[in-house]
């Protein structure tokens, strides 16, 4: 799946995972932007286009330990929802640290850290 949305030659992966219980639903965390990529298709919002950053859990996230992080550009004019991630919390927390400062993400060390 994830050839869908191929990296760019110059851009680093730093976070990948499948959502738990959706079929073919992956996301990725570049140094340079946040990808969902599914069977119908993908969306991306650049890491400096990060405006809010919600999360969420409901009956069966708690089931599974699992949240929702759902993110919009600074325009609002665009949404990116990641349902049913492991790394929720710490995701959230992350991109929360990356729109205040993107240059944060060209540190791997740091976000792998945070994920930790």
């Amino acid at each position: 799946m994830g050839d869908l949305v191929p990296l760019l030659p110059w851009e680093r992966l730093l976070w990948r995972q499948r959502a738990r219980s959706v079929a073919r639903v992956e996301y990725l965390l570049t140094d340079f932007r946040l990808v969902r990529v599914a069977a119908d298709g993908s969306d991306e919002i650049l890491l400096t286009d990060i405006g809010e950053i919600h999360r969420s859990e409901g009956p069966l996230d708690r089931l599974l330990q699992t949240s929702t992080v759902t993110v919009r550009t600074q325009r609002g004019d665009r949404t990116l929802v990641l349902a049913r991630i492991t790394a929720g919390p710490h995701l959230a927390g992350l991109l929360e640290w990356i729109a205040g400062d993107p240059e944060s993400a060209h540190d791997p060390a740091a976000v792998q850290a945070a994920l930790a």
